[in-house]
């Protein structure tokens, strides 16, 4: 079962601070991607336009999955995902039954 959530841009994360790139305890997804993107420009030797590009629009690439059906063209970027803590009570499929 796939249980990830798409986060939108004013979504708000929050996590310790130390761990969070745009060093608060809470951000919006926007700000939280903007930061992400300025410590990979300034931590990365390729050019700045090249670092954007990977956290916003994508970079043009080719994909070869292991399942098969040959190479695919498309983009690849950056993002963040969000999983859920999901229950694993025992009681649960009692619950979802009743």
């Amino acid at each position: 079962m796939n249980n990830e959530i798409i986060l939108n841009d004013e979504d708000v994360v929050s996590m310790a601070q130390e761990a969070n790139f745009a060093e608060a305890s809470t951000s919006t997804l926007e700000e939280l991607m903007a930061a992400i993107n300025e410590a990979l420009c300034n931590y990365s030797r390729q050019e700045a336009d090249t670092v954007k590009n990977w956290v916003t629009q994508g970079v043009e690439c080719k994909v070869l999955q292991a399942k098969g059906g040959g190479w695919q063209k498309g983009k690849v970027k950056i993002c963040l995902e969000f999983t859920p803590n999901i229950s694993t009570s025992p009681l649960d499929d009692l619950r979802n039954n009743s």
